[in-house]
C-alpha cells in the first residue's frame, strides 16, 4: 500500500492486455522530472521479419519459416 501511496505506479495501456499498473522509477528528483515515456513490450514475432531482413533472409524464405511454424 505504501509504494501505491508514493505514487510508484501509474497506468498504462497495452493494446494486447489492456489497462495494467506498471512501476515508475524509484526515486522523484524534484530538480530532474520523470520524462520516461513508458511503451509496451513488442508481442512475440512482432519484429521477427523486419529483423531476419536485416540480417539477409529473403521474404520467401521467411514465409516458409512462418508456415514451418518456425517464427510467427
Amino acid at each position: 500500500r505504501q509504494v501505491t501511496e508514493m505514487g510508484a505506479f501509474h497506468r498504462a495501456q497495452h493494446p494486447h492486455f489492456g489497462e495494467h499498473l506498471q512501476t515508475q522509477a524509484a526515486a522523484d528528483f524534484s530538480i530532474y522530472p520523470q520524462t520516461a515515456k513508458y511503451t509496451p513490450a513488442p508481442a512475440l514475432g512482432e519484429h521477427s521479419r523486419e529483423i531476419l531482413l536485416q540480417h539477409g533472409l529473403a521474404p520467401s524464405e521467411i514465409d516458409r519459416l512462418v508456415r514451418a511454424g518456425v517464427i510467427s
